[in-house]
């Protein structure tokens, strides 16, 4: 069996050997032709999930997460055009004050993967990201919107408090490109770097628009993120919002993310129960027409 095996592999050899030598000795050249048509991407049954790109702006950003695992119910999370990552907002556990007052959000920890393919826990911003698989750069814009208001969950739940979320920072980065074309295709951040945008304010339902892909400047193509923070500023502790530079260091105030910010207007709040404060947020991405 073993010669058999021996002799067939020879032969396959000299056949190989013969081919090649036909072509290196002949005179002129030739053409042939291969093909391939793509198709929109983001519809197949099992897709193999990558990366978010991380947008900290920081100059120690830890490596892209794992992405966000999204509900498929939602019209947004499938299809060629969706978002791939959106976030949970966390304020955590605060002291009530007897004047309006700025919260700010926690960071999101989230997991990564090493090179030896190990998991581990990394800190990021909060962050949004959008995969357009249409093919070419048709261009879309995503938008928030926030009625302001806060509901009580738990067994004493419904009651409602009134609070405006802001945010800053729209620093914008994809993972599907290298520079330069990260910078040439870039989508366009609504939200200011150094200053608040209001995406609510107390009691009011608004909509904002907080990233825009342009399709007659080639944006949008791929993943791409926007976030808002970064693991280089963090608010101090100090001061009446914890984000202050004089001041005695209050430690539940410090280490949070200043690009997320909300802000409670004076008003009778119920802390019985330990029941948490929820509201919901919408995040609506379009095609651009």
């Amino acid at each position: 069996m073993n010669e058999m095996k021996k002799v067939t592999l020879g032969l396959l050899t000299c056949g190989l050997v013969l081919t090649t030598g036909i072509v290196a000795h002949a005179e002129g050249s030739a053409t042939t032709k291969a093909d391939i048509k793509f198709t929109q991407g983001g519809t197949e049954e099992v897709e193999i999930p990558t990366p978010t790109p991380n947008p900290d702006p920081s100059t120690k950003r830890n490596p892209d997460p794992d992405p966000m695992p999204g509900d498929l119910t939602e019209p947004g999370n499938k299809g060629p055009l969706k978002f791939v990552d959106l976030p949970k907002i966390n304020f955590g556990e605060v002291e009530l004050a007897p004047f309006t007052q700025n919260y700010f959000a926690q960071f999101q920890t989230r997991k990564y993967t090493k090179e030896d393919k190990t998991k581990a826990d990394g800190v990021y911003p909060t962050l949004v990201a959008v995969q357009d698989l249409r093919g070419g750069a048709k261009g879309w814009s995503v938008s928030v919107s926030h009625n302001g208001r806060f509901t009580k969950t738990g067994v004493n739940g419904g009651g409602t408090i009134k609070a405006g979320l802001s945010l800053k920072g729209g620093n914008v980065r994809t993972n599907t490109f290298n520079e330069p074309e990260a910078t040439t295709f870039k989508p366009e951040s609504a939200i200011k770097t150094d200053e608040y945008t209001n995406i609510s304010y107390a009691d009011t339902t608004t909509e904002v628009a907080i990233f825009k892909a342009d399709p007659a400047k080639k944006q949008g193509y791929g993943k791409w993120s926007i976030g808002f923070g970064g693991i280089d500023e963090k608010t101090s502790g100090q001061g009446l919002d914890g984000n202050g530079t004089t001041g005695e260091v209050n430690n539940k105030k410090k280490g949070l993310n200043p690009g997320v910010r909300l802000t409670v207007p004076t008003q009778i709040i119920d802390t019985d129960n330990g029941g948490a404060y929820e509201t919901t947020l919408v995040w609506t991405l379009s095609q651009v027409k």
